[in-house]
């Protein structure tokens, strides 16, 4: 069993943890292979990779959002229940 404040601290530090931890280090990623300076021989290889990369990261960043919105959901009930232990 925890307490209600320790229960509210670890959904909060989750939902830090989805927007920074998860989503910067993707989108950094993303930016930066988009820079990559090639050549015209392997241009259109770049090209699909970086699509399915963007597909791949569409997909996490999807999911991301609704893990977030299951935790926010979480931690709203938790704020506003009666009960003090979990």
């Amino acid at each position: 069993m925890v307490s209600k404040q320790e229960l509210m601290n670890m959904l909060i530090e989750a939902l830090s943890f989805e927007e920074i931890a998860a989503m910067a280090p993707l989108e950094e990623f993303l930016r930066n292979y988009r820079e990559i300076e090639i050549g015209d021989r392997t241009k259109l290889e770049h090209i699909q990779d970086e699509i399915r990369i963007e597909e791949k990261v569409k997909r996490i960043r999807d999911e991301t959002v609704q893990h977030s919105k299951v935790l926010t959901a979480l931690l709203k009930r938790v704020v506003g229940s009666d009960q003090n232990e979990y």
